[in-house]
């Protein structure tokens, strides 16, 4: 009876001799080693190699953890490779010999094999999560999930953090968690929820929270969907904190503008010109000076020829063409000129410009892009 108990354990164990010779051991071994019962000259191959270890106390090949064992009397863990297909196993190896108050004698050597894989599994997927939620928290990222059917809610403790919300009060329902939203924000965040939660499609937008449950922060939300039978089942993403990002962005933005207003009310428009590709650059408020648009012009690129052919008058071009020659051969490494010439509104009319050129050289002296500004002296000179 006690023999098929042994027998029908999922714990491998090896009996040996008091020289160290494997005297017998259970279905079990076989399974937890990987080895087929019919391949039994592998398993002669890998019990031997304990078995040497045992006798002689050398550690041979993969049986060094064995040797381990042997010299410190103490359970050890060995990472054992899948066999035909199987997925690694993590095994606990105890002995059991003659030192052992749980031997029954002295004659009496045990190997004993348990598998901790997934007690192991267990271990790594939580350091594992652990890392993710720490990083999540350095970068102000939360994870969330939505069932559908359900309506249950999952948020990560990074997610409360951002929307300012007790972690004990648990996920909103919807309604509450509109209310988080700032109110300028709400029907763009609910029109691309709604989307995603019928049509099954990703979202990824940027929006504000409610300045009144706390400081304003910018969040990036990205979202994808699972799919059954044509229905969203889940919906799950990840709230970004960007507020940095944004409040930098707008401080462009702003910048940008005001430079622009600048450069609208003093005339002044800016450009740039590649030489490989023979393209010019321009900005708006360049496009102003002429009276025209980006969308007029169609688009902020334009060959040379083009530019020359729409804003420069045919008795300037000569002029305007020689002195970019100049800057394109000069062989000084900031070479730059100031120029006035004649150029055509978008009504015809003629005006005049003080263009700066400015022209950068690579290490070899070779002319690789120009840039420059131009200001609008009509009413300052007379031609």
């Amino acid at each position: 009876m006690l023999n098929k108990l042994i027998k029908s354990l999922n714990t491998g164990i090896i009996q040996l001799d008091a020289g160290g010779l494997i005297q017998e051991y259970n279905p079990a071994v076989e399974k937890l080693l990987g080895v087929k019962p019919e391949n039994q000259q592998k398993f002669s191959d890998y019990t031997n190699s304990i078995r040497a270890v045992l006798v002689n106390g050398e550690a041979l090949n993969e049986s060094d953890s064995f040797g381990k064992l042997l010299n410190t009397k103490q359970s050890i863990i060995v990472n054992l490779p899948g066999i035909e297909g199987d997925n690694d196993k993590w095994i606990n190896v105890r002995l059991l010999n003659e030192d052992s108050a749980e031997a029954e004698s002295e004659s009496d050597s045990f190997i004993i094999l348990e598998d901790i894989s997934d007690e192991k599994l267990l271990d790594e997927l939580s350091d594992r999560i652990d890392k993710y939620e720490t990083a999540h928290k350095k970068i102000h990222m939360g994870v969330w999930e939505h069932e559908v059917s359900t309506e249950n809610v999952y948020w990560s403790e990074e997610i409360y953090k951002l929307f300012y919300r007790d972690i004990e009060l648990g996920p909103p329902n919807y309604s509450e968690f509109t209310f988080l939203i700032h109110p300028e924000d709400r029907y763009y965040v609910d029109e691309h929820f709604q989307r995603s939660l019928i049509e099954g499609v990703s979202c990824n937008l940027d929006y504000r929270t409610n300045p009144t449950i706390g400081p304003m922060r910018y969040l990036n939300t990205q979202c994808s969907c699972i799919m059954s039978n044509n229905q969203v089942v889940k919906i799950y993403g990840t709230n970004l904190d960007v507020t940095d990002r944004a409040l930098a962005t707008n401080a462009l933005k702003k910048r940008e503008a005001e430079l622009s207003l600048a450069a609208e009310i003093i005339k002044i428009g800016y450009w740039e010109y590649d030489v490989a590709s023979d393209m010019f650059t321009f900005s708006d408020s360049f496009y102003n000076i002429f009276g025209t648009t980006v969308i007029k012009m169609g688009g902020y690129k334009m060959s040379s020829s083009r530019y020359s052919d729409l804003f420069i008058p045919p008795e300037d071009a000569m002029i305007v063409g020689n002195e970019a020659l100049k800057g394109l051969n000069a062989k000084e490494p900031n070479y730059s000129k100031v120029i006035n010439h004649g150029i055509v509104y978008s009504d015809g009319s003629i005006g005049m410009v003080e263009a700066h050129l400015f022209f950068v050289k690579d290490k070899d002296g070779k002319t690789i892009k120009a840039y420059g500004v131009i200001r609008d002296v009509t009413n300052e000179q007379t031609r």
